[in-house]
């Protein structure tokens, strides 16, 4: 038998087709009916268009820095800890895995999950919100804010390929803004994503960080097995491939139930036992431990803050000293929020730690 070749149309009429037949859902993301790019742009011969979306975020120069940038802990010695760009491989993995029992769009799915964190900052969160106060400070505005989902579509419009952008489909754009929405808008439908793959990818993140994270602090010894809740561990699994095979499980058996996937349709004992996890970790962990000032954690983000605001200074006053302040600062946020853990303490060596010149 030889290859089956399949053309972009032929693999749009297929996606009709198993909808039609009830091989996939009726709430599946036709790629035909996509609400198309920002920008004119040829269709391809062989690829649909979220298919070229997933290539063109893989390709990208900010989805390669994702390797040298900080999940939780900061450069880590042990080589299992995860990285951003491993937490976004899990992320991939686990909207793939949903959307398949689903019947959804998985390469939909796969590209907004690969592009879900392109906005993140050197040394993670810690990096977002010390930029989010250099902003306020210069701007002379306490409402400035920045959010690593907002600021991927700076990122994926404005940022890459020189300032091009990768003209990505609405649907992956609309995916990776609402990918993180914080606890109350969580609560309110209008926020959500427009698709259900989006949806999924929204609870897939979720749960990839949350079980990555507690495994990673197990490992480096920012906790001990003890702390963890232990009831909702014993429901769960004894590892972190049951935590999350146990979640994706709950996630989509309570979805079918519903007939969406949203923030009530993940429901039962296994959300419960997920929102107590997650919470216990936002008390012990991506804060540092409540209350105890020797937590190692919490020195280690006080350096990194101290550098970001640092760095931010010197690009500001070496590199766009010429412009007006509230550009100049726009200007700089683009430079050191697109810097990669590495790459900002190689700045900050350079220019910062004296060095012999004997």
């Amino acid at each position: 038998m030889g290859f089956r070749h399949r053309t972009r149309k032929e693999k749009e009429e297929a996606e009709n087709t198993l909808i039609a037949i009830g091989n996939l859902s009726d709430m599946y993301s036709l790629s035909s009916a996509s609400k198309g790019r920002q920008h004119p742009d040829r269709q391809s011969t062989w690829r649909t268009c979220y298919e070229r979306d997933v290539d063109r975020i893989i390709y990208s120069m900010a989805y390669r820095r994702l390797r040298n940038k900080t999940q939780v802990f900061m450069f880590p010695s042990e080589q299992h800890i995860t990285t951003r760009l491993m937490h976004t491989e899990e992320v991939y993995q686990v909207a793939r895995g949903v959307c398949s029992f689903l019947g959804l769009n998985q390469t939909l799915a796969e590209a907004i999950a690969r592009g879900h964190d392109l906005g993140h900052t050197p040394f993670g969160h810690t990096g977002e919100e010390e930029l989010e106060m250099v902003m306020q400070e210069i701007l002379g505005d306490d409402s400035y804010t920045f959010h690593h989902a907002k600021y991927g579509l700076d990122i994926v419009d404005r940022i890459e390929k020189d300032g091009k952008g990768l003209n990505l489909t609405h649907e992956v754009r609309d995916g990776i803004a609402k990918h993180s929405l914080g606890k109350e808008r969580s609560k309110d439908p209008k926020y959500w994503p427009e698709t259900v793959e989006g949806r999924v990818v929204f609870w897939s993140d979720k749960i990839a960080y949350t079980c990555s994270d507690m495994d990673d602090a197990l490992r480096v010894g920012a906790l001990n097995e003890s702390d963890l809740p232990q009831a909702e561990l014993r429901l769960l699994g004894p590892r972190k491939s049951k935590w999350i095979g146990s979640l994706n499980k709950a996630l989509v058996e309570t979805s079918l139930a519903y007939g969406d996937v949203n923030n009530d349709s993940f429901s039962g004992e296994y959300r419960d036992a997920f929102d107590t996890i997650k919470d216990f970790m936002y008390r012990n962990v991506y804060g540092g431990k409540t209350g105890d000032p020797d937590d190692p954690l919490k020195k280690e983000f006080k350096k990194a803050r101290k550098q970001i605001r640092l760095v931010f200074e010197h690009v500001m006053e070496t590199r766009f000293s010429d412009l007006e302040q509230k550009d100049a600062a726009h200007k700089t946020l683009d430079v050191v929020a697109c810097m990669t853990d590495q790459s900002i303490m190689r700045y900050f060596k350079e220019n910062f730690q004296p060095k012999a010149i004997y």
